[in-house]
C-alpha cells in the first residue's frame, strides 16, 4: 500500500498515544530493550567463541591438539626436539610467551593498563614440509615470504587492530627488545585478519630472543597420526605425549555449551516479548476511539494497518539500537568469565577482546523487528476482526466455541509433534524442541480443559 505524504498525520496521531501514556511506553521500551540486550549479548559471546575456534583450527592450536610437552615445569630443550626429528617424529616446535607492554613502554603512554602481547614463535619449514591437505591449517598467511620471514630483519605478523594500537608506541621502544631483532634492527610488521587480537607470530629464533628462551621450546605439536604411540625411553623421563581423545567430542561439548546459552537468551527474549505484547495490546485497546476517528476521515482499514505496522517498526528499531549497545556491554563484562569457563572445562581458548561483525548488529535489529511483529500479531488480528467492539470484551458464544475448538486442534497437533520428537530426536536441540512443544501444547489445551471443567462443575451445581 503506497503511503501518501498528506497521511503522515495518521502516524503523528498514533505516536501521540505513547506521549500521553508514558507508562505504556516505558513498558514497551523496557521489555524490548531487555529482550534485545540479553539476546544480542549472548549471541556476541557465541560469535566471539566460534571466531576463536575457527582462528585456532585455521592455525596450529585446534581444540585438543596432539602435542609433546615437558614432564616437569621446565621448557623443552632444543636438543630433545632435534633427537625426535632424527628418529622420524613429525613434530614442529612452538615458543610461546606473554610480553607485557609495561616493560617495553612507559605506563603513561599506554592506552590501557596491563596490556600484554601473546608471542608465538614457529618454524615454517617443518609446518610446510608436512603433507597436509589443508594448507590453511599450517597457520601461515597466504602472502608470507619464507625468505623474509626467516632472514634479518625478520617478519612479525599480527592482526590489523593490534598493529594499529602498537604503531604509535613502537617509536618509543627500547633497542634491546621488541620490536628490534638481536642485531638492533627493527623488524618488518605485517598484518593478517586470521590472527587473534594481541597475538604476534614470528620466527622461532626471534621469539626466543624476546622471551629470553634461547635454546628452549614451549611444546612440540604432533602433526602425524602414524607416529609411535610411546616416546623413546631416553626421552620418556623428560617429555610427555598428550594425545587427543576425540576432537569431535570436544567440538560437540562446546556446541552444546553454546546451544544452552542460546536457549537461555531466547527464553529471556520471549519473556521480554510478553511485556511488549501487553503494552501493544493495551495501546490498541485504548485507541479504538482514535480508530473510529481516522475511519471517519476517509482512512481505510488497510491503510491504518500499514501505518500501525510502520509505527511498530519505527519504535522497535529505535529501541533496538540502545538494546544492542547494552548487549555489547553485557558481552564485554561476561567474556572473561566465559573464556575462563571454556578453557577450564574443555581447553578451548577464547580471545578476551570482543570482535563483532556487522551481521551481529543487523541480526539484532531484525530480531527486534521480528519479535515486535510477533507480539503484535494477536492484537492486530483482533483489531481487524472486531468493528467497534472493545478488544477486552468477550466474543459471542458461537465464536467462543470455534476458538476453543481451534485451540484444541492446535494443542493436539503440538502434543503429537512432541511425542514424535521424543521418539525420534537424539540431539540436545531436539530436547529443547520437545520442551517447547510440551509447553505450547499445555498452553493451547489449558483453556479447553478449564472450560470443560467449569461446564461440568456448573452441571453438578445445577443438579
Amino acid at each position: 500500500m503506497r503511503l501518501r505524504m498528506p497521511s503522515l498525520w495518521i502516524l503523528h496521531a498514533l505516536l501521540s498515544h505513547w506521549w500521553r501514556h508514558p507508562v505504556q511506553l516505558s513498558t514497551l521500551v523496557l521489555g524490548l530493550l531487555a529482550a534485545t540486550a540479553l539476546w544480542s549479548g549472548v549471541q556476541a559471546l557465541n560469535q566471539q567463541a566460534r571466531l576463536s575456534y575457527d582462528q585456532a583450527a585455521a592455525r596450529f592450536d585446534s581444540l585438543n591438539q596432539a602435542q609433546i610437552v615437558s614432564a616437569g615445569d621446565q621448557p623443552i630443550q632444543e636438543s630433545e626436539y632435534i633427537r625426535l626429528r632424527r628418529l622420524g617424529w613429525a613434530v614442529t616446535p612452538l615458543v610461546e610467551g606473554v610480553l607485557s607492554l609495561e616493560i617495553l613502554f612507559k605506563l603513561e603512554d599506554l592506552p590501557e593498563k596491563d596490556v600484554k602481547i601473546q608471542i608465538v614463535g614457529i618454524d615454517p619449514m617443518t609446518l610446510q614440509s608436512l603433507n597436509r591437505s589443508d594448507q590453511g591449517s599450517t597457520g601461515l598467511p597466504d602472502n608470507l615470504s619464507l625468505n623474509d620471514f626467516l632472514t634479518p630483519p625478520w617478519q612479525v605478523w599480527m592482526s590489523p587492530a593490534t598493529a594499529e594500537g602498537l604503531r604509535p608506541l613502537l617509536a618509543k621502544a627500547k633497542a634491546d627488545g621488541f620490536p628490534f631483532n638481536p642485531q638492533g634492527e627493527k623488524v618488518s610488521i605485517h598484518t593478517s585478519t586470521a590472527l587473534a587480537h594481541n597475538e604476534l607470530i614470528t620466527d622461532l629464533y626471534l621469539a626466543q630472543h624476546w622471551l629470553g628462551m634461547e635454546g628452549l621450546l614451549s611444546r612440540l605439536l604432533l602433526l602425524d597420526a602414524d607416529n609411535p604411540s610411546a616416546l623413546p625411553e631416553a626421552l620418556a623421563s623428560t617429555l610427555r605425549l598428550v594425545r587427543p581423545q576425540s576432537d569431535h567430542d570436544i567440538s560437540r561439548l562446546t556446541a552444546s555449551f553454546h546451544l544452552n546459552l542460546s536457549a537461555l537468551s531466547l527464553l529471556a527474549f520471549l519473556v521480554g516479548l510478553l511485556m511488549v505484547y501487553s503494552a501493544i495490546h493495551l495501546a490498541l485497546t485504548q485507541r479504538l476511539t482514535l480508530r473510529r476517528i481516522v475511519f471517519s476521515c476517509g482512512v481505510s482499514q488497510r491503510e491504518l494497518m500499514a501505518w500501525l505496522l510502520l509505527e511498530l517498526l519505527l519504535l522497535s528499531g529505535l529501541i533496538a539500537l540502545p538494546g544492542l549497545v547494552a548487549g555489547y556491554w553485557i558481552a564485554t563484562l561476561l567474556l572473561p568469565d566465559l573464556s575462563a569457563s571454556l578453557a577450564g572445562l574443555y581447553g578451548a581458548q577464547v580471545s578476551s577482546e570482543l570482535q563483532l561483525s556487522w551481521q551481529w548488529w543487523q541480526q539484532g535489529v531484525f530480531m527486534a523487528w521480528g519479535g515486535t511483529l510477533i507480539a503484535a500479531i494477536v492484537p492486530l488480528i483482533k483489531l481487524i476482526k472486531q468493528d467497534g467492539v472493545h478488544l477486552g470484551q468477550s466474543m459471542p458464544s458461537l465464536n467462543d466455541q470455534r476458538r476453543l475448538k481451534g485451540l484444541s486442534i492446535l494443542g493436539l497437533v503440538s502434543l503429537l509433534m512432541a511425542v514424535l520428537t521424543a521418539g525420534l530426536g537424539q540431539s540436545l536441540l531436539s530436547g529443547f524442541l520437545l520442551l517447547a512443544l510440551v509447553f505450547l501444547s499445555a498452553a493451547l489445551l489449558m483453556p479447553v480443559i478449564l472450560d470443560s471443567s467449569s461446564a461440568s462443575v456448573n452441571v453438578r451445581l445445577n443438579q
